[in-house]
């Protein structure tokens, strides 16, 4: 993940715009969002990268933990 996340968003809308169905631009536009204050954007990114797995790519299941957990955190 780049520490740029309006670059991040960039650069993986580019990838997607060429290959709609990959998976890591998909959870790195996620977590970019999720970065810049579109948590709920964010979220459902991240959530359509796992089931593009079939939820088994353990590497977006542990960053869509952290996601999950970080909003319950913030809604306390």
């Amino acid at each position: 993940m780049c520490g740029n996340y309006d670059e991040c968003v960039k650069m993986n809308e580019a990838v997607l715009s060429r290959e709609p169905d990959d998976v890591y631009a998909t959870k790195g536009l996620g977590l970019a969002m999720y970065r810049m204050g579109k948590k709920d954007e964010g979220v459902r990114l991240v959530e359509k990268a796992a089931a593009m797995t079939g939820f088994k790519d353990e590497d977006i299941l542990n960053d869509l933990n952290v996601l999950r957990k970080d909003m319950a955190m913030s809604n306390i």
